[in-house]
């Protein structure tokens, strides 16, 4: 029977051990790191991939279902970790409302109304949710241009105290 390593026992030796000395040896000494590992997986996992190494299915249609798959699961748990941590965010809301909106927070909410208006400048009113995504993605790419840019932070600038002042309404109540 292999002799257990003590923490006291390691201290009494004269050299302490490293970490070296406490992780298991290979799986087959001599060879390769990764046909180790392979020999490993292949020991452990029974039954997975047909003839080539274990992991590694040879079915290109197959290897892309699982990526969906595991693109699914992803987005499942994404899902419920969202769900999970709805009670703290409904908490961070109230919270956010009792306080008063920093400027940071201001100039973004200007920024916005500035697209948005100018969104509805460009597209004669039709609302961005009633629009094709094709139109809407036009529009987009025109309001990405240095110019409408800047007409845009012109806009924000002007909005600014009108949405401050808002917020400040809100506060007071």
């Amino acid at each position: 029977m292999a002799d257990l390593v003590r923490f006291k026992d390691i201290y009494q030796n004269e050299e302490a051990l490293s970490f070296k000395d406490m992780y298991t040896t290979e799986y087959r000494p001599g060879e390769d790191e990764l046909v180790n590992y392979r020999a490993y997986r292949r020991k452990r996992t029974i039954g997975v991939g047909e003839g080539g190494p274990v992991g590694e299915s040879t079915n290109f249609e197959e290897e892309m279902s699982k990526r969906k798959m595991s693109k699914r699961e992803l987005s499942l748990k994404r899902a419920r970790d969202f769900k999970r941590s709805a009670p703290k965010r409904k908490i961070g809301r109230e919270r956010a409302k009792r306080k008063m909106a920093d400027v940071k927070k201001l100039r973004k909410w200007a920024n916005k109304q500035s697209r948005n208006n100018y969104f509805l400048k460009l597209s004669k009113g039709v609302p961005r949710s009633e629009m094709p995504f094709a139109q809407r993605d036009a529009i987009d790419k025109k309001l990405e241009s240095p110019i409408a840019i800047a007409k845009m932070k012109r806009d924000a600038r002007k909005l600014f105290p009108e949405i401050r002042k808002k917020e400040m309404q809100r506060k007071k109540g």
